[in-house]
């Protein structure tokens, strides 16, 4: 960490996802919040409930409107929404609505603190609106973090049609790009995408890096035993686990896949592994995030599953991966796929192209002793250098000085 804020700033962040939720972009707002702080702000958070991804509020907050706390060192203010998982639309909606409705309950607290600056995260497109105006309201500047490009993300995802909601959520999405005063987007094609309806508008690249991990030397050797795979995180469709661990046999390939997380997957797998208990496949349940780093220094390489290609999206476990000096298994498409094969990070397949994915998996199994260290050593130098998560703090960090003037 060499930079520090020029002046005196007062920051609230704005999310509706936030530990102890799990997930990218909760993960994404902490690190970025405590980084802030770090680095000389005075940063609060307004939030919700924690109910991701279960669609249920988290032990501990419940029968509140609104409760305030410290969640790791920072004020958090948390607000009720209705919580849900359910793919049924007007319950999503619920979801959304109800927390960009709550959020209002913090108009008097922002005008007595005054912020200097809201980072407002988004999606959801109907608390980023509700936050925007918040901040002009309040006269803060406005820093709008945008973690997938909504509703066309959405619709790719299958979860909504090209209808007049959809219209409606497009009039949104360009009315929160056009107030903010800058941007931060999580991929170069989400940076693209903002640029084409504000060409004017500055926008900054933030990836969601992890911190390097302590346990980043220490690895297993090809030679050791069987290959053994790791996923952490969120079971859901559109990660596809449960596809690919029907149609993939590891133990046939003599590999095993070790599945950590949660999310609408869960039973399946847990019934596919039950079903079929020489398949090669474990379940291990959730991990709490600080173990994660020292779970993972005891596999070879990380399987990074989509089952569709997302425009804008950036899965964050490749981060994850370069942190802890992990080869990757890539399923998907688009900036992902370029950055694993243009960066030997490992072997890229199509989403569902199981074939391609039973070769990669061969390909690693295959490889010798010398091979395998070499490509571990590679991530590791990336990891230190052209992936850091201190350098990459300290240009957030300037980078909103320069919006402030």
């Amino acid at each position: 960490m060499s930079y520090r804020f020029a002046d005196a700033i007062k920051i609230n962040i704005v999310s509706m996802f936030y530990p102890p939720e799990t997930g990218a972009a909760a993960s994404r707002i902490s690190k970025m919040a405590a980084s802030l702080q770090q680095r000389g702000a005075d940063v609060e958070v307004i939030t919700a409930f924690p109910n991701y991804p279960t669609g249920k509020i988290y032990q501990g907050y419940r029968g509140s409107l609104v409760i305030k706390e410290t969640c790791d060192g920072l004020v958090t203010r948390r607000y009720w929404l209705y919580p849900s998982n359910s793919k049924k639309i007007l319950l999503r909606i619920a979801n959304m609505l109800s927390f960009s409705l709550t959020i209002l309950l913090s108009l008097p607290y922002l005008l007595r603190r005054r912020p200097d600056l809201l980072i407002i995260n988004s999606p959801p497109l109907l608390s980023g609106f509700t936050a925007v105006l918040l901040s002009k309201i309040t006269g803060a500047k406005t820093l709008v973090n945008i973690s997938d490009i909504w509703p066309l993300s959405a619709y790719e995802l299958g979860a909504i049609s090209k209808n007049g909601f959809y219209r409606f959520l497009e009039k949104l999405e360009a009315y929160i790009y056009a107030a903010a005063d800058a941007c931060t987007a999580q991929s170069q094609q989400t940076v693209e995408h903002i640029k084409k309806q504000q060409p004017d508008k500055a926008v900054f690249l933030y990836r969601n890096l992890d911190h390097i991990s302590p346990y980043i030397e220490s690895f297993p050797s090809v030679e050791s035993g069987r290959i053994k795979i790791v996923y952490a995180g969120l079971l859901g469709v559109a990660q596809g686990l449960h596809g690919i661990c029907k149609n993939i046999q590891f133990n046939a390939l003599g590999i095993e896949l070790h599945i950590y997380g949660d999310g609408n997957e869960r039973e399946l797998i847990q019934s596919y592994i039950k079903s079929n208990p020489d398949c090669g496949v474990f379940y291990h349940g959730t991990l709490p995030k600080a173990q994660i780093p020292q779970a993972l220094a005891d596999y070879h390489a990380t399987l990074i599953p989509l089952a569709s290609s997302i425009y804008g999206a950036f899965p964050s476990k490749i981060y994850m991966a370069i942190a802890s000096g992990l080869p990757v298994l890539y399923c998907g498409g688009g900036e992902g796929a370029r950055t694993v094969e243009q960066l030997s990070l490992g072997w890229v397949s199509e989403p569902s192209d199981y074939r391609q994915l039973e070769a990669n998996l061969r390909a690693l199994n295959e490889l010798s002793s010398g091979e395998y260290d070499a490509m571990r050593e590679s991530i590791r130098e990336l990891a230190k250098h052209q992936f850091s998560f201190d350098n990459h703090a300290d240009e957030l960090t300037e980078f909103i000085d320069r919006m402030r003037n």
